[in-house]
């Protein structure tokens, strides 16, 4: 994948007659919960996976949200409403490839978006490998798909955003999926 800034967006040009897609948006380190307010604020929809993790100063411990996938967020356009999302201060570039920015398939985003809502510890994996298809066949997490994995003595179930080359893990019991 490359990064294609505004400069490169604008010499793709709009798909005539395009429809709605979510695009991968990278965004300066730290920045994107500020990418992410700004895109509201022009009625952008968009998603971050933002999840709470325990911190420590030197005087405390302290609960905070940080985003699941960094420097990373989602956001939903019409091709012709790309350049509007780089324009946002913070936003880097769209993820794509042959001089095009690359859709993320919506059944990637709404496995993550069911991975969010179940409110279970998560990980994050980066550069993933192809391994065995799995599918979650009981439970509120049923029917979604993704990679297993062993790690540290441990099964997990990658949910990947191949676009970006991370992906969630959960950690799961091994009877609770089935090949996909």
């Amino acid at each position: 994948m490359t990064c294609l800034d505004q400069r490169q967006v604008r010499a793709a040009g709009a798909i005539a007659g395009g429809s709605l897609a979510w695009y991968a948006l990278k965004t300066r380190a730290r920045h994107e919960k500020v990418v992410a307010r700004a895109l509201a604020s022009k009625g952008v929809e968009h998603f971050l996976p933002l999840q709470r993790v325990r911190r420590r100063w030197s005087d405390r411990f302290q609960l905070i949200e940080v985003p699941l996938f960094s420097t990373y967020l989602f956001v939903r356009l019409h091709p012709e409403q790309r350049l509007q999302a780089l324009a946002v201060r913070g936003a880097v570039c769209l993820l794509g490839s042959g001089g095009t920015p690359t859709p993320v398939p919506d059944g990637e985003i709404e496995a993550v978006r069911r991975l969010m809502a179940s409110g279970l510890a998560l990980d994050v994996h980066t550069r993933l490998r192809p391994g065995q298809r799995v599918r979650i066949r009981s439970g509120p997490l049923r029917g979604i798909e993704g990679t297993l994995l062993r790690r540290r003595g441990r099964t997990q179930l990658v949910v990947a955003v191949d676009l970006i080359g991370q992906g969630a893990a959960l950690t799961i019991d091994g009877l609770d999926v089935e090949a996909a």
